[in-house]
């Protein structure tokens, strides 16, 4: 939902897809407002709202859905897409240019429609709760909508104290950013989590890292080497992170999901995900709503789960079958043998979905 969104060169590219697949959604969890009502077809990327969900089609063109089949929040605009955020009745996309698109509801605000100050080339977009956040095509930030807080004496308001300098990676909360900047290291800023106004989230772990999330009282990153930190209010600051090396991460209200590197979603938190409800598969993008959630499988013949399929398959899949990993058992006879290169040479052969 509040995730980050990642950008290369000039593309831009959402989290969800920063490991892209092509596949059905498939989901778990809440379904009050429709949002598991899933569209059939091919996605590249989806992203979990408050009660919806958005998601780029292999051809580029959007799909929606929940929220109980609202017009306004599901007024999807045509055209290609690359990048896409919902958040809590709005959302964002890109073109394939750079440029950005904006519906749903706008009480305060916190989507461009007109306004000048929101047109130009950005690299990547996060749809908060009631405000927005974007990376412009120059590395710094840009944020606009609500900066009303919870309370007072809590910090400063999201969208007037954005920090200064460039970044690669975003990522909207409720009340509170985080970002990180081109170095590696992290920021935050707005709500703090406490009466001082210097609480702990807007104070980062240090190190470097590849990608964040922010919820409502905590964020996520994940370190360069994949293991995953969380900082935030007391035990709404999920502590209790889950061991492994991650790929992706994504976070709402108080819950947080990650990807492993061998595709399985992990989650915690308070609304963690039930993962008998997800078919046995591995995964190749994640994202959480409020109670629910969604993926996308992975495709099977790309055993490095990097969107791509190359000749470094063929020798993951041989490194997979030397340790002994479930993954080389291709034909699924349970027994690994040479029948199951020759499986995976014709997994390979065929291409993804």
């Amino acid at each position: 939902m509040f995730r980050e969104t990642i950008a290369f060169a000039c593309a831009c590219v959402s989290a969800a897809a920063a490991h892209a697949q092509f596949g059905p959604v498939v989901g778990w969890g809440d379904n009050f407002y429709g949002q598991l009502k899933i569209p059939a077809g091919s996605f590249v990327a989806v992203d979990a709202g408050w009660g919806y969900v958005v998601g780029i089609r292999a051809n580029g063109e959007l799909a929606e859905w929940g929220a109980g089949g609202d017009p306004v929040i599901l007024g999807v605009p045509p055209g290609e897409f690359v990048a896409v955020s919902a958040g809590s009745g709005h959302t964002l996309a890109l073109h394939p240019d750079g440029t950005m698109a904006a519906w749903g509801y706008n009480a305060v605000g916190y989507t461009p429609g007109q306004s000048v100050a929101q047109k130009g080339v950005f690299r990547a977009v996060s749809a908060g709760y009631e405000w927005s956040l974007a990376l412009r095509d120059d590395g710094t930030l840009l944020a606009w909508g609500s900066d009303a807080l919870p309370g007072t004496g809590l910090g400063v308001g999201p969208v007037s104290s954005v920090p200064a300098g460039t970044f690669k990676a975003v990522s909207a909360g409720f009340w509170h950013g985080a970002a990180i900047r081109t170095s590696g290291t992290l920021a935050a800023w707005g709500w703090s989590g406490c009466p001082c106004g210097t609480g702990p989230l807007i104070h980062p772990p240090a190190g470097t890292f590849k990608a964040v999330a922010s919820g409502a009282m905590f964020s996520v990153a994940i370190r360069d080497d994949g293991t995953l930190v969380t900082w935030g209010s007391g035990a709404y600051g999920l502590p209790d992170v889950p061991p492994g090396r991650y790929v992706a991460v994504d976070a709402e209200w108080f819950t947080a999901a990650a990807l492993r590197e061998d595709g399985v979603i992990e989650a915690w938190g308070q609304h963690p995900v039930d993962r008998s409800q997800l078919p046995p598969a591995r995964y190749g993008t994640l994202s959480v709503g409020f109670d629910f959630g969604v993926a996308i499988a992975a495709c099977e013949a790309d055993c490095n789960l990097d969107g791509d399929l190359t000749l470094s398959d063929f020798g993951c899949f041989q490194t997979k079958f030397a340790l002994g990993d479930p993954y080389a058992d291709c034909n699924g006879d349970t027994v690994l043998n040479l029948s199951d290169f020759g499986c995976f040479q014709t997994q390979f052969a065929l291409g993804c979905p």
